[in-house]
């Protein structure tokens, strides 16, 4: 598990599993080129969440969207969404890097089947974004 699910993990009691070789294709989404601390930015897909596990089993509890901003030095920061019905999501988020400048920063976004834990069913392409330039 990666230092950004863990603090998803810990911050709304998910616990996500790395993606397995089963995961299809990456998805698209839009993302901003750049974030700053306390002001909101849009995410959303472009790609539908799958509404089936990557081995064709139904979902097992709630869709949900994990965005990760990872830095170039080590470390990062995520959060997660709701996903609607029709597998599409838009995320309105502030994220606060605690000052923390990055302009090589990358962001992800996964798509979960959510029980009692996290099961990765989806991912999405990764995108650059500088943080606090």
């Amino acid at each position: 598990m990666s230092f950004i699910a863990c603090m998803v993990a810990v911050a709304v009691g998910v616990a996500v599993p790395a993606a397995s070789a089963s995961v299809g294709p990456r998805l698209k989404w839009k993302s901003p080129a750049a974030i700053s601390d306390g002001v909101a930015a849009v995410y959303r897909s472009r790609g539908t969440c799958p509404d089936t596990r990557p081995d064709g089993s139904p979902i097992q509890g709630v869709r949900m969207v994990q965005i990760d901003i990872s830095f170039s030095f080590g470390g990062g920061l995520g959060d997660v969404a709701p996903v609607r019905s029709d597998g599409s999501w838009k995320f309105v988020h502030a994220f606060d890097a605690g000052g923390t400048q990055d302009l090589a920063a990358k962001i992800t976004a996964s798509c979960l089947d959510v029980t009692n834990t996290g099961f990765v069913i989806a991912k999405y392409l990764t995108h650059k974004i500088a943080v606090n330039p």
